[in-house]
């Protein structure tokens, strides 16, 4: 449950905001973030052995993708992130990534069909 608008608040959050900001009393914390949907997901990383072996670790985890704008700054960000993990793009790269998604999906749905 949120709670009144905090002080620092000077402006009004954005319409995709959740407006919970509780918990955000450090600077850097401060941000307007919509609300995050969470999936669970399998992804694979890369791990280097001590012996400089290279394996493929399957990892489960769970991940969402979220709007993300710093309190004072102009520019929102689109976020995927896991529980560990945090990679954020312009919206302009968002769409382009949506893009390159939907290509790659599209030319390994019709090699299958192939």
């Amino acid at each position: 449950m949120q709670s009144e608008r905090p002080a620092w608040l000077a402006q009004w959050c954005p319409v995709w905001c959740s407006g919970d900001h509780d918990g955000q009393e450090l600077l850097d914390d401060r941000r307007h973030q919509s609300v995050a949907h969470w999936w669970p997901e399998l992804v694979r990383r890369r791990q280097v052995l001590p012996s400089g072996e290279v394996r493929r670790v399957v990892v489960p985890t769970e991940m969402s993708v979220i709007a993300v704008q710093q309190i004072g700054e102009r520019q929102p960000w689109v976020a995927l992130t896991t529980d560990s993990e945090l990679v954020e793009l312009t919206p302009e790269g968002a769409r382009r990534l949506l893009h390159e998604l939907a290509d790659v999906l599209t030319r390994m749905e019709d090699a299958d069909d192939g």
